[in-house]
């Protein structure tokens, strides 16, 4: 999938500091890919396909622009001097079980009190200056070809690598809808001839009102398609996806996404009480993950959730993995999932070092 050429050209940035995108729609077999040089002094105002990037719970996005592809990019860039230095460095502590239970008897105990949710990250960090990256991207985006996959640089938001089954929003030119998804409730997919469980039922259904109710606002009517399960990996999800019929302009649409992001499935229900509870409990940043990438271009606009992901350079990496809590939720279960949901990640990082 990463042939000789976009490897070349993926490394040169690494090493030269330049913003690009790496990426592949879902069942789309080829990688485009982009670089973005000039970012420092146009990267919002050119014309033509653009990856977005968006930090959790915050308006702000960065924009890389397609300026070079990856044999421009090879022979434009190769001798650069390396641009800014990364303003965020990767999470060094990973979560400890312990006080990962601890967080969850808290949330719990106050959500018996208050109902909803909240939705309780982790993370699991390593250092290791061997570990190629190019490599784990290839396999990552071949083990999940159903998925939105990405690998990107901006000095904003350092390396990330991404696949996201989750679409926050989809729109086709010319067309007088959007699509979204609520997708929360995860199991083992090997459990999928029962019933789904009280708990991951109430987790999705907060999602799915609280969806309907921010497009609603924006003045579309809403179509909830019937559940489906979503596989990822050694899981499934309980999906709706969900239509948003209306007038749609490209201005329009990234600001609908905005008022979207952070959905329940990252954040919990009610969004406030849920937000002030992640700010309590979890002692690591989420900087990308849980926000969200898009790709904009002349066809559309396609928005997926920042999700499976790890944050790296040249020597750490930090992985996120999150789960939905309720007043049902029991702390060895929820860190089971979160472990279930890192491992496809986990397991191509472990086996390149």
């Amino acid at each position: 999938m990463f042939n000789p050429t976009l490897r070349k050209a993926i490394k040169i940035c690494f090493e030269k500091r330049i913003p690009f995108a790496a990426f592949c729609k879902p069942m789309a077999g080829e990688v485009t890919f982009f670089s973005d040089p000039m970012y420092n002094n146009i990267s919002n105002r050119l014309e033509g396909d653009k990856f977005v990037v968006n930090f959790y719970n915050s308006d702000d996005t960065v924009t890389i622009n397609a300026v070079y592809d990856a044999a421009q990019t090879i022979e434009h860039c190769w001798n650069i001097h390396p641009l800014r230095e990364p303003e965020i460095s990767p999470w060094l502590i990973s979560t400890e079980y312990l006080q990962y239970v601890s967080q969850v008897y808290q949330i719990v105990g106050e959500l018996k009190s208050r109902g909803g949710k909240v939705v309780l990250s982790k993370v699991v960090c390593g250092k290791d200056d061997t570990i190629d990256w190019v490599d784990v991207a290839d396999n990552y985006f071949k083990m999940f070809p159903d998925t939105l996959r990405y690998l990107y640089y901006t000095p904003e938001t350092g390396c990330w690598l991404g696949v996201s089954p989750e679409i926050l929003l989809r729109h086709r030119a010319g067309e007088n809808f959007f699509e979204t998804m609520s997708l929360a409730g995860t199991r083992l997919r090997e459990d999928n001839a029962t019933e789904w469980d009280a708990k991951n039922k109430e987790e999705h259904d907060y999602v799915t009102q609280y969806i309907c109710e921010v497009v609603n606002r924006q003045g579309f009517e809403t179509e909830v398609m019937p559940d489906e399960n979503l596989p990822f990996g050694e899981v499934e999800h309980l999906c709706n996806r969900i239509k948003a019929i209306g007038k749609t302009t490209d201005n329009a649409l990234p600001e609908v996404a905005a008022k979207l992001s952070p959905t329940p499935a990252f954040a919990g229900y009610p969004m406030g009480a849920a937000l002030v509870g992640i700010m309590r409990y979890e002692v690591h940043s989420r900087y990308c993950y849980s926000g969200y990438v898009a790709v904009e271009n002349k066809e559309g606009f396609d928005a997926y959730v920042n999700m499976r992901c790890v944050h790296f350079d040249e020597r750490n990496y930090c992985m996120y993995a999150g789960g939905g809590l309720t007043s049902k939720s029991k702390a060895a279960d929820e860190w089971a999932e979160t472990e279930h949901k890192i491992s496809p990640l986990k397991s191509l990082i472990i086996h390149n070092l």
